[in-house]
């Protein structure tokens, strides 16, 4: 399986590209990147700033499309991964659990795309997809239709809830996006330098 972070949004709340704020010491995408590398075979960056995304052993991926969007950035990340199915997350969540991801991936099967249902919404920035989805991917950009709470009726997705599993209790950080100041600081005093979040 691939692993491919999307890190190429506007950040217009944040007012600064928030792939490279730190928590914990690190920047949002190298604690990213510390979590696929030991998750995944192959690890990609969806992201128009070659230059500033380059790790070693990292593909940043630019976006194929000129509209920045969060369905763009999973159409080029799919397109370029080597393996059928990519795990996809936004650079923003600085809080993902390793052992729900391998969870939801036993879900794949008979499936375009697994997404996690919680409080009965899905989390598509947290999600599984598959090479089949590049064709209506396609439909939609070619439609001017980047939304993807449009994109999933369009999909067989495998909805997976998250209620009444181990995750639940932890499940709103898990899928906590840092979109503003406010955000970034609530979540810095959450994690110490060099630890884990408390």
């Amino acid at each position: 399986m691939s692993g491919a972070i999307l890190a190429g949004g506007r950040s217009r709340r944040m007012g600064t590209d928030k792939a490279f704020l730190t928590l914990a010491g690190q920047t949002l995408l190298d604690r990213q990147l510390a979590l696929f590398r030991g998750l995944f075979a192959e690890v990609l960056v969806a992201a128009n700033d070659l230059e500033r995304c380059a790790r070693p052993g990292i593909r940043v991926v630019p976006d194929a499309y000129p509209e920045r969007a969060s369905l763009v950035g999973i159409y080029s990340a799919l397109r370029a991964a080597s393996e059928p199915w990519c795990f996809v997350a936004a650079c923003d969540m600085p809080f993902l659990e390793p052992s729900l991801i391998r969870y939801l991936e036993g879900f794949t099967g008979g499936a375009e795309a697994v997404v996690p249902l919680w409080r009965e919404r899905p989390e598509p920035l947290h999600a599984w997809y598959s090479k089949d989805c590049l064709p209506t991917l396609t439909a939609r950009i070619d439609a001017g239709t980047y939304r993807l709470g449009d994109l999933l009726p369009h999909l067989r997705v495998r909805t997976v809830p998250v209620e009444g599993t181990a995750w639940a209790a932890r499940a709103e950080t898990i899928f906590w996006n840092l979109n503003t100041p406010d955000d970034l600081e609530r979540a810095r005093r959450m994690t110490p330098v060099g630890g884990t979040l408390t």
